[in-house]
């Protein structure tokens, strides 16, 4: 998303930044799960399996600092 936006920024036209995306050979999914896995040093889980509800609130806590790393360094929501 932050090269994309540099390139609007820079006047590149829409159509162009589209099809620079389809070419593109990098999978962005395994590069978000290295970026997670190497600040977090676990595999790559956002869900609150926990039982009570302090527990809980925890676990969303902990579920939206790790996507708010993720989305800082330009990878979508999903």
């Amino acid at each position: 998303m932050f090269i994309v936006n540099e390139l609007k920024q820079k006047g590149v036209r829409a159509t162009i930044i589209q099809k620079l995306r389809e070419s593109c050979e990098i999978d962005w999914y395994l590069q978000a799960e290295l970026a997670y896995n190497k600040c977090f040093g676990e595999k790559c889980t956002l869900d609150e399996n926990s039982g009570n509800k302090l527990d809980k609130k925890v676990a969303q806590r902990a579920k939206a600092k790790k996507i708010s790393f993720l989305q800082y360094r330009g990878y979508s929501i999903d």
